[in-house]
């Protein structure tokens, strides 16, 4: 089987993008080709390798694009753009939605092919969400909810059982949605403990460097290097559709401080909740806090101080993550790819088509033309695919 990818740019760091790239690194692994394909302007050059998977500018793509039985996208920010090339080769496409919102790309929207879109919905709250409230467009053939793919090799640093052998606080993604706030607070109540701040990598913002106890690292490309440090993860998020560095925090048995989901009357709450998609699979296993409360972050801070009571949240984020089995996902993902591939085929006629552009004009730039306001295009070109947005 052949898998395209898409992706902003290599490396992305957002969670649609890690799950992408853990999916394709283990099926790469199985023996199925892959490759991504980024949409963004390019920055670093339109071409390389990241992590043993080959990536090209969109514009440089055809061979690939042509050839694959499947197409993965991420529902935003580029799925428009994605299903504008997809007039010319009609793929079936797989749109995983990591969050509830920006639902217009999941709505019905006008096109030329006649190609079959699966949606996959990050977490069962959200999913349920999606049906009840958006009316989604009649080409999705399957809706369903999965988890966010990941390799075990790439995050277990110890053995289950195993107490954590860091000394760090630890937020990752350190900006205002994600907790910020509650962290600064809890270093300035806590000056004798250590703090450690990933700095922000979206919702990019300049952070406090003038805090003692608080010491700010970039984004680490292995999380295991943050992990290896944490002896508490704050997860003090205002919005989680899923929550992957808690799992990969408790799968190592370091204990996580959460927030609450909202009251769904609180105008903070988006549309399809706060936490609720992390709070789900997590259970009553660790800490949830409130938000605004932050005595409750202190108190659960203050009671993991105790040797017995740390041991034993440990213990509940290992058994917890375990039981899981979240790694399992990838033979299920990998026979469901398969079976669209193989039920939803691009039509017979534009294969053929394909073939004898392919022989007949093997240089030719190929162009998709994509409406703006005021019916105008813009020229977006470069190597063999011209793109007209």
């Amino acid at each position: 089987m052949r898998v395209v990818f898409f992706a902003q740019y290599m490396p992305d760091p957002c969670g649609a993008y890690f799950h992408d790239v853990a999916m394709a690194r283990e099926l790469q692994r199985r023996g199925h080709s892959v490759n991504f394909v980024t949409m963004a302007k390019p920055v670093n050059g339109k071409q390389g390798v990241y992590r043993g998977i080959q990536w090209k500018h969109y514009t440089m793509s055809e061979t690939e694009l042509n050839g694959a039985n499947i197409w993965c996208s991420p529902h935003f920010p580029f799925l428009k753009l994605v299903r504008k090339l997809n007039e010319r080769f009609q793929k079936p496409i797989l749109v995983t939605m990591h969050f509830g919102e920006d639902t217009e790309s999941v709505r019905d929207y006008p096109r030329l092919g006649k190609w079959t879109e699966i949606l996959w919905v990050i977490s069962d709250h959200i999913k349920e969400h999606v049906l009840k409230t958006i009316p989604l467009s009649p080409v999705f053939k399957h809706v369903e909810s999965t988890r966010p793919m990941m390799l075990e090799n790439e995050l277990k640093f110890q053995e289950r059982g195993t107490l954590p052998p860091g000394d760090c606080i630890t937020i990752v993604n350190a900006n205002l949605l994600k907790g910020l706030g509650i962290f600064l607070e809890l270093a300035r109540r806590f000056p004798d403990k250590k703090f450690l701040g990933v700095r922000p990598y979206y919702n990019k913002i300049n952070v406090p460097e003038n805090i003692s106890n608080i010491e700010w690292i970039d984004i680490q490309d292995d999380i295991r290097v943050v992990l290896q440090r944490t002896r508490i993860m704050l997860v003090g998020s205002m919005y989680e559709s899923w929550g992957r560095v808690a799992f990969e925090s408790m799968y190592n048995g370091i204990p996580v401080l959460h927030t609450k989901p909202y009251d769904r009357t609180d105008s903070r709450a988006r549309p399809s909740g706060s936490t609720e998609g992390m709070c789900e699979w997590i259970k009553d296993t660790q800490f949830a806090c409130s938000y605004d409360t932050i005595d409750d972050w202190e108190n659960a801070v203050k009671a993991l101080d105790d040797p017995e009571t740390y041991a034993s949240y440990s213990k509940k984020a290992y058994d917890r993550t375990y039981e899981m089995d979240v790694f399992s996902d990838i033979t299920t993902v990998e026979r469901k790819l398969i079976d669209y591939a193989n039920a939803y085929p691009p039509p017979a006629e534009l294969n053929g088509k394909a073939q004898i552009m392919a022989k007949q004009q093997p240089g030719a730039a190929l162009q998709v033309r994509m409406p703006v306001a005021g019916g105008s295009v813009l020229p977006f070109r470069g190597g063999r695919f011209a793109v007209r947005r």
